[in-house]
């Protein structure tokens, strides 16, 4: 399950963060500019594939432990 958007709206958070960090990276190139704002959007959708991926493990988890009936064993 990937969470990869659509180019229109990776290009659009492009832009966003472009206007985000305008003054920090006015410094660079504009192609390095353009290579930076690729990486941190490509940064931000691989950490929410991974989040997505925990949150439904966490889901299926606490669905079946809601399922069982725990109790603790003395020994």
């Amino acid at each position: 399950m990937t969470h990869q958007t659509s180019a229109k709206k990776r290009n659009e958070l492009k832009l966003r963060l472009a206007k985000a960090f305008d003054e920090k990276i006015q410094m660079l190139s504009p192609d390095l500019q353009e290579v930076l704002l690729d990486d941190i959007v490509t940064a931000f959708e691989s950490r929410m594939t991974v989040l997505n991926r925990a949150n439904i493990s966490m889901h299926c988890i606490n669905e079946v432990t809601e399922d069982v009936e725990l109790e603790t064993i003395q020994t």
